[in-house]
């Protein structure tokens, strides 16, 4: 079998199967008799599963955060982030590729993201959202700060922008609201 690719690591740890794919990959350690400790990145690896709360992180390759965690300071990754479901971020997060979140996650400062904003339903970002991508917000999710994709941005059913909304097409479903100018670099 060869060795999968991050994308791939990234997707199996997304889809649920973090440990099990994570640990045949030599990415994390041999947890079965019972050592929870956090994990960190193996300098051979491309990915990273954190599984307790830490003091931010950065220069990794890519991150997937497991629910429930908390990560005091700032996420600078060099590929994609994924947080899990209630997951608190106090810091900027700034990532290489795309950001997804699933559910409630609250980020305590900006993101600045390259690739693709996916923000899961509830999801809360006390500061502004740069993406060099598309930037979707889920069902009543809210942006404290402005809003500025490089593609499309779309606001779900009662998602709140608290600042501008820029992008090349800005969609709003029923109840989406920005408080700012909504502003449209596209033809379409």
């Amino acid at each position: 079998m060869s060795d999968p690719t991050r994308r791939e690591v990234i997707a199996a740890a997304a889809s649920g199967a973090t440990a099990a794919l994570a640990g045949c990959l030599g990415i994390l350690p041999d947890t079965s008799d019972g050592d929870d400790d956090a994990v960190n990145q193996d300098p051979d690896t491309d990915a990273v599963v954190v599984e307790e709360s830490t003091d931010g992180l950065s220069s990794i390759s890519a991150v997937e955060v497991e629910p429930g965690l908390e990560i005091t300071g700032e996420i600078d990754v060099d590929g994609a982030v994924h947080l899990g479901a209630d997951v608190v971020v106090d810091g900027d997060v700034t990532a290489a590729g795309d950001l997804t979140t699933d559910g409630y996650v609250r980020i305590e400062g900006d993101l600045d993201v390259r690739g693709d904003v996916e923000l899961g339903s509830n999801a809360t970002v006390d500061g502004d959202v740069i993406a060099g991508g598309a930037i979707e917000i889920g069902t009543d999710g809210t942006v404290a700060g402005d809003v500025n994709g490089g593609n499309d941005v779309d606001l779900d059913v009662g998602a709140t922008v608290g600042g501008d909304a820029i992008g090349e097409v800005v969609r709003t479903a029923t109840e989406a609201s920005v408080d700012g100018t909504i502003e449209e670099r596209g033809d379409g």
